[in-house]
C-alpha cells in the first residue's frame, strides 16, 4: 500500500517527537536534572549548537547523547530537504492552480500557446485594448507570458476542466496556437461545446486537415502553408503603387481611410496630394519607421533599407484611387526560379496564375519531391552546393525572381550570397523559419524575408479584424500601426498624447468629426472617448526607441 505524504510527514514528526519525550525522561532521571534541564539539554543538543552549560557525566547520558546528536544532524537534513521541497513545489504550481469559478471576464481573447507566435498575436491584441488570457503549460513560457505583463493561466487546455473556468461564453475568440492538429481538432470541438458563438481560430499544420477541421467547430482555420503562398503570390505581381487593402474591406471593416504603399513617386501623383504621409517601409525588413512632416520631407529622406513610402488616403479618395490602379501593369520579373521545393512551393504554384509562355524553373535538394511533377512547364533541375557556383552562373539572368525556401539553411545562405556577388539585377525572396535568421538574410541581400511568426499572426489578425469589422492592423516586425474608435473603457482616455510616447504609443492623426479630416495632434491633447486616431506602437525595446 503506497504511503501518502502527508502520512509520511506525520511519521517522521511523531518519532522526532518521541525521543524528545524519552531523552528529556532519561536525562532526567540519569543525570538528576530539573525538568526544565533536561529539556534544555535535549534541545541543545538536537540542535548540535552545545554551549557547555549542561553537560553529560555518566556513560549511560553520553550514549543519550551521541544518539541525540545523530537524530539532529537527520532531522536538520531532512526538514531542510522538505521544506525546500515544498517551496519548490509551489513555485512550479503556483500558476496551475485552477480557480474554483470562471474568469470575471468579457470579450477578452484566449491565446492557447505562448511560442513565437502567440506572444506575437498577444501583443497586437493588446495594442488594440483587448483583454487577453494566455493559456500555456510550459512553465518556462508561462513566466515570460507573466514577465510580459499578460493574464497567464499555466495549464493543458485540451482538458475541459480548463476550458470551462475561461469563461468561453462571454469571450470574444479563441486562438489556438498547438503543436498538432489532433490536439486543436480536440480542443475545438470541446470550446465548441462551451459557445456556440465563441470564434475560434486555429493554426493548422497540414493542408489535409483545413477542410476537416472545420466540421470541429472552428470557425477559421488558418494554415501557413496557405497563407504563406498567397503572400509570396502577392510579391510576384506587385506594382510601384499599392493599396495594402481593397476598398470594399476597408468599407466593411468601417475604416475611415485606407494604406497606400508607394515605391515610386511618379505613379498616382496626382491622387498622392490628396494622402497624408505616414512614414518609411522596409519590405526587406519589413520595418516601419514613423516620419513626422510633409510628404516632401518623407520622401526626400528615406533610410537605406527603405524603398517604399507609406501614405494614409481618406475613404472618398479611394474608389478613384483604386480605379487609377487597375490600368497600370505591375513590375516585370523574368522568370521565377523557386529554389527548394515543398508545401510552400507547391501551393504558390497552385494559385499562381502562369501563362503558357511563363518559364518556371525548380532547384530541388531531394528528388523524391519532385518525382510526381509532370508539368512541361516546369524545368526541374537538382541543387548541389559543390557546383552551385556554375549552376547559377549558368542559369541567373536579369531580372528573374528567385524564392528560396531551401531545407538546409546552408543552401540558402550560399543561394544568397552567390545571387549578391553574380549582381545581375535577380529579386530574392527568402523564407525562413524563425524571425531570428532574418538579420543574415537581410545582409547577404534578400529583398524580402518572410517568418512564419509574422505571417500567422498577419493572418489570424487580419481574419479577427474582418470578423469584428473594425479597421485592419499593418503589422511590421519592429510595431504595429492601425485605426483606432476609442472607446470609454480604452486605458488611454484622459491621457495626453505625449505621456503615451512615453509608453510607445504614437498617435499619428486624429480624424476631426467634423471635417473627416486626418490632423496631427498636439502633444497636450488628451484622448477622449470616440475619438478616432492613427496608433504606431512600437515594439522595439526601450532603449532603440527615440521619444
Amino acid at each position: 500500500m503506497k504511503i501518502s505524504d502527508a502520512n509520511i510527514r506525520a511519521i517522521l514528526i511523531s518519532t522526532f517527537l518521541s525521543i524528545i519525550t524519552a531523552a528529556t525522561i532519561l536525562f532526567k532521571f540519569i543525570e538528576r536534572e530539573s525538568w526544565l534541564n533536561s529539556f534544555y539539554f535535549v534541545i541543545v543538543t538536537l540542535s548540535t549548537v552545545g554551549y557547555g552549560d549542561v553537560v553529560a557525566h555518566t556513560p549511560s547520558s553520553k550514549i543519550i547523547v551521541i544518539i541525540l546528536i545523530i537524530t539532529g544532524i537527520l532531522a536538520i537534513a531532512i526538514g531542510s530537504q522538505l521544506i525546500f521541497d515544498r517551496i519548490i513545489k509551489f513555485q512550479l504550481n503556483r500558476t496551475t492552480l485552477l480557480p474554483s469559478n470562471p474568469l470575471d471576464y468579457h470579450d477578452h481573447v484566449v491565446i492557447a500557446g505562448y511560442g513565437a507566435k502567440g506572444r506575437r498575436i498577444a501583443e497586437i491584441f493588446r495594442d488594440r485594448f483587448v483583454q487577453v488570457i494566455i493559456v500555456e503549460k510550459d512553465i518556462e513560457r508561462a513566466k515570460l507570458a507573466e514577465y510580459s505583463g499578460f493574464e497567464i493561466l499555466r495549464a493543458d487546455i485540451t482538458k475541459p476542466g480548463v476550458l470551462r473556468i475561461l469563461s468561453l461564453d462571454r469571450a470574444n475568440a479563441i486562438c489556438l496556437l498547438l503543436t498538432n492538429d489532433s490536439a486543436t481538432i480536440q480542443t475545438a470541438i470541446l470550446a465548441r461545446s462551451f459557445s456556440e458563438d465563441l470564434r475560434i481560430y486555429a493554426e493548422i499544420s497540414s493542408l489535409p486537415t483545413y477542410d476537416i477541421i472545420k466540421f470541429a467547430g472552428v470557425d477559421r482555420p488558418i494554415s501557413q502553408v496557405d497563407f504563406l503562398a498567397n503572400v509570396i503570390r502577392s510579391h510576384l505581381y506587385h506594382y510601384g503603387i499599392q493599396l495594402l487593402h481593397s476598398p470594399k474591406s476597408l468599407i466593411l471593416q468601417e475604416a475611415s481611410f485606407g494604406i497606400i504603399q508607394v515605391h515610386d513617386e511618379n505613379d498616382g501623383e496626382e491622387f498622392l496630394k490628396q494622402a497624408y504621409p505616414i512614414g518609411s517601409f522596409s519590405s526587406r525588413l519589413n520595418e516601419f519607421y514613423l516620419t513626422a512632416g510633409t510628404s516632401s520631407t518623407i520622401y526626400s529622406n528615406p533610410t537605406e533599407d527603405c524603398e517604399h513610402v507609406l501614405y494614409a488616403m481618406k475613404q472618398e479618395a479611394l474608389q478613384d484611387f483604386d480605379k487609377s490602379l487597375r490600368g497600370m501593369n505591375p513590375i516585370p520579373h523574368d522568370r521565377i526560379i523557386f529554389a527548394g521545393y515543398g508545401e510552400y512551393v507547391n501551393a504558390t504554384l497552385n494559385r499562381l496564375e502562369i501563362s503558357e509562355n511563363e518559364e518556371i524553373i525548380i532547384l530541388y535538394e531531394d528528388g523524391d519531391n519532385v518525382a510526381h511533377i509532370t508539368d512541361s512547364r516546369y524545368e526541374l533541375i537538382p541543387w548541389n552546393i559543390n557546383t552551385a557556383r556554375d549552376l547559377l552562373d549558368e542559369i541567373i539572368d536579369d531580372k528573374d525572381l528567385v524564392i528560396c525556401s531551401f531545407q538546409d539553411i546552408t543552401n540558402s545562405l550560399y543561394l544568397a550570397v552567390n545571387l549578391r556577388d553574380l549582381n545581375r539585377g535577380t529579386h530574392f525572396i527568402q523564407l525562413v523559419p524563425y524571425e531570428y535568421n532574418i538579420d543574415a538574410f537581410v545582409k547577404v541581400g534578400a529583398e524580402v524575408v518572410l517568418a512564419p511568426q509574422l505571417i500567422i499572426a498577419n493572418a489570424i489578425i487580419s481574419t479577427y479584424t474582418q470578423d469584428n469589422q473594425i479597421p485592419p492592423s499593418l503589422i511590421f516586425t519592429n510595431g504595429h500601426l492601425f485605426e483606432h474608435f476609442v472607446q470609454d473603457n480604452d486605458p488611454i482616455v484622459g491621457v495626453q498624447i505625449k505621456k503615451l510616447v512615453d509608453k510607445k504609443i504614437n498617435i499619428i492623426y486624429i480624424i476631426d468629426p467634423d471635417t473627416q479630416e486626418m490632423v496631427e495632434p498636439d502633444m497636450n491633447y488628451r484622448i477622449q472617448f470616440f475619438d478616432r486616431v492613427m496608433i504606431w506602437v512600437d515594439h522595439r525595446p526601450t532603449d532603440f526607441v527615440q521619444a
